[in-house]
């Protein structure tokens, strides 16, 4: 792959580039678009790993916002994250508005459950978009936008050689990125890309949170621009790792690393 944005069009669909969609629908049998009933199970499966909505149904939405509320999520946070039930009635209200992606999803649910006490400059393609719906929208004040740009803002891998899990895990500290909640956590792949444009780079591909309910794990996500929040309930945390690994572990190119799971400042353990 010669840039990011052919890269990232393998994530996402043509008209999204930078969207944080999945690489395909089937590939772990999970179903992206709305659904007729609020809750299902993946119809070709013989068991219950992964059941999921889109989060249709009111007393589901209030049922979610109790929960993140009562692990620690601030109040404020949760009642300005938005819920569409149709994409379609979205694009109609908001014809020239391209719309949240993940990153903006989770940053906005979480900003005030993170200090980020360094400000880095970002001058890559990545976040091109995220700005653009950022600033479109006044999603994030000027405050909150640069610790947005300080979280998401690629790695530069100056060191082939070196163990890149262990360079996020730095980068995490030299950035000054803590995380505060320790019931809901942040979720992200991390896919690496090497191309004329940004150089060889460590980037959040996809990112969400992840809590632990009754036994079960869920995932919150958002799965493009346009595309419907998504809820997930799996068995086990690696359940949810192998759904993310299958979903967005592609091929990046020419002597690139596989996506790399995060939990918060940590790698993904499970």
């Amino acid at each position: 792959m010669k840039n990011i944005f052919k890269i990232l069009l393998a994530l996402s669909m043509a008209a999204l580039l930078v969207s944080c969609s999945p690489k395909t629908n089937d590939a772990n049998n999970v179903t992206d678009g709305p659904v007729d009933s609020d809750t299902q199970t993946p119809s070709d499966k013989d068991d219950d790993t992964i059941m999921y909505t889109n989060l249709t149904k009111d007393e589901t939405k209030a049922e979610l916002k109790k929960t993140l509320s009562d692990k620690g999520l601030n109040d404020g946070d949760i009642s300005a994250f938005d819920y569409y039930n149709s994409m379609d009635k979205f694009a109609e209200k908001n014809p020239d508005f391209l719309g949240v992606n993940c990153r903006i999803t989770t940053f906005s649910l979480i900003k005030n459950s993170l200090d980020i006490t360094k400000e880095i400059e970002d001058k890559s393609s990545v976040l091109d978009f995220d700005k653009k719906a950022i600033s479109d929208k006044n999603l994030l004040n000027e405050d909150e936008l640069k610790k947005f740009i300080t979280y998401y803002a690629p790695i530069n891998i100056n060191d082939e050689k070196a163990e890149y899990e262990d360079l996020i895990i730095k980068e995490f500290n030299e950035r000054g990125i803590k995380f505060k909640n320790d019931d809901v956590k942040v979720v992200s792949v991390y896919l690496n890309s090497n191309d004329e444009i940004d150089g060889n780079i460590l980037f959040i591909g996809h990112t969400g949170l992840m809590y632990e309910d009754q036994g079960k794990v869920y995932f919150l996500e958002k799965l493009s621009f346009q595309e419907p929040y998504q809820l997930l309930k799996f068995n086990t945390k690696k359940d949810l790792y192998n759904y993310l690994m299958k979903k967005y572990n592609q091929d990046m190119g020419e002597n690139t690393h596989e996506a790399i799971i995060t939990e918060n400042d940590k790698v993904f353990k499970y």
